[in-house]
């Protein structure tokens, strides 16, 4: 890298910032940007409400009948089991060599 710096300051061209990406990788990053974050408005946020509208519909039912208490938290304790598990999965796969 040095040396290519130093060959580009011989020859009178500008040296390589490697700190600037080159306008290829900026415009891919901003797609990616972009397919990114219309898939989570789209997809992932209402899912998201919609979880957590039905958590605090289970709070308030708790809230309304006490006695349903213990059938909601083995439900929601299975939900963040599930969930748990999920994110072990998603850790795992991203640590598996591809080809």
């Amino acid at each position: 890298m040095l040396t290519t710096v130093i060959h580009a300051a011989e020859d009178g061209h500008k040296p390589i910032n490697p700190l600037l990406p080159a306008t290829p990788d900026l415009i891919w990053g901003a797609v990616v940007f972009v397919v990114l974050f219309i898939f989570f408005w789209k997809i992932v946020l209402p899912r998201v409400t919609k979880t957590l509208d039905e958590r605090r519909d289970a709070i308030e039912g708790v809230a309304r009948q006490p006695e349903l208490a213990g059938r909601l938290q083995v439900l929601m304790w299975i939900g963040i089991a599930f969930t748990e598990a999920l994110a072990f999965v998603g850790i795992a796969v991203a640590f598996i060599p591809f080809p």
